[in-house]
């Protein structure tokens, strides 16, 4: 694990990594090092939402990334902010597990043991909120 202000970089087994981003992270940092897997310029779609997972490419390194971005909590009234974070670092995860699987051509079979994927499940979604969480 690499560590930059409030960017961090996992590497996995699948050779592919995991950037997370939290909302002091602008677009202009992002776009600094890297770019769509299609090596376009990131755009402020990454910006539009709660938060998103996106495939990109390492501008130095040419990997092949998932970057995670957090942008702001849920506006939404009476919501609990912490467990909303939790559910969206959760809900962002599974996208993130499901590149992961795309990416070494595996796909969840629930009839196999998916134990594997549970944890590793688990563990993104523990690094998502550590990362969005940092001060």
């Amino acid at each position: 694990m690499t560590k930059n202000k409030h960017i961090d970089t996992y590497s996995t087994v699948y050779g592919v990594d995991v950037v997370i981003a939290n909302k002091s992270v602008g677009l202009k940092d992002l776009q600094k090092s890297y770019t769509y897997s299609d090596d376009e310029e990131l755009g402020d779609e990454i910006n539009d939402c709660l938060a998103s997972t996106t495939t990109c490419k390492n501008r130095k390194t040419g990997r092949y990334v998932i970057l995670v971005k957090y942008n702001s909590p849920t506006a939404v009234v009476g919501v609990d902010k912490k467990l909303d974070m939790i559910n969206t670092a959760s809900h962002e995860a599974f996208h993130v597990l499901m590149h992961l699987l795309a990416f070494a051509n595996q796909d969840i079979n629930p009839g196999s043991n998916v134990e594997t994927q549970a944890y590793y499940m688990g563990w993104l979604t523990e690094i998502i909120y550590n990362t969005w969480t940092k001060k």
